[in-house]
């Protein structure tokens, strides 16, 4: 909403004040700009998205894959998955999670089927896990 808008724009002129005064930054210009990118071009956080980027990230597909898939900008994907308190991160890293899940899943019924080479990737799987404490 246009009162929405308004306040936003008080809190960003606001806000580069103080930390322009604080960091004594010399660019406040690029300041403004970081934290209007910031506080309203935040990718759609839609449900449909969420769900999409999870089950793409479930299917392993590079980020860039999911970007091109989705017609959302790359960069702007990679941020919003680096950034632990966003929907995004936590959509990617859940499709991821559960993907992973399966496969470790797998392994552990070829290991106990006699599988070399599924025993060797369970030992890989428990050293990723004791090194993720």
């Amino acid at each position: 909403s246009a009162l929405r808008t308004r306040r936003m724009a008080t809190a960003l002129n606001v806000l580069s004040s103080l930390l322009i005064r604080k960091c004594s930054c010399s660019s406040s210009l690029a300041l403004k700009i970081w934290l209007t990118k910031t506080l309203f071009f935040s990718m759609d956080c839609s449900t449909d998205s969420l769900k999409r980027i999870k089950e793409l990230a479930s299917k392993l597909t590079p980020v860039t894959e999911i970007g091109a898939l989705m017609g959302l900008p790359i960069n702007e994907l990679r941020d919003e998955i680096a950034m632990e308190s966003s929907p995004v991160h936590q959509a990617f890293y859940s499709g991821m999670a559960e993907a992973a899940l399966e496969i470790r899943e797998r392994d552990i019924e070829l290991a106990r089927a006699g599988s070399p080479s599924a025993a060797d990737a369970l030992r890989n799987h428990l050293r990723n896990m004791l090194n993720d404490l």
